[in-house]
């Protein structure tokens, strides 16, 4: 954690022995191969989008909301879908059945 920092990183996140690490974009390439060079392997390297702030999505939108994100995620010209939206665990586990 402290070499991540050191090298620049925003932010270190601990799950479950993982180690989840939040570079500005521009820094990305740069610590990934400094962490290589140190030994350090990494399971995954993705760039992605993180919301600074979330919004909530209300019940009766919730439905509207997954499908029309479900759609966004089939188009043919799209890559990757983020979103900012949280939505309230009870409420989307009553949505999936």
């Amino acid at each position: 954690m402290e070499l991540a920092l050191e090298l620049g990183a925003d932010d270190v996140a601990i799950e479950d022995e993982v180690y989840e690490i939040y570079t500005p974009m521009e820094d990305f390439i740069a610590i990934q191969e400094e962490l290589e060079r140190r030994g350090i392997t990494t399971v995954a390297k993705e760039l992605a989008m993180v919301p600074q702030s979330t919004v909530d999505v209300a019940a009766d939108k919730v439905n509207q909301v997954l499908r029309l994100m479900e759609a966004l995620e089939d188009h043919d010209d799209v890559q990757k879908v983020w979103a900012n939206l949280h939505i309230d665990e009870k409420v989307l586990e009553a949505q999936s059945h």
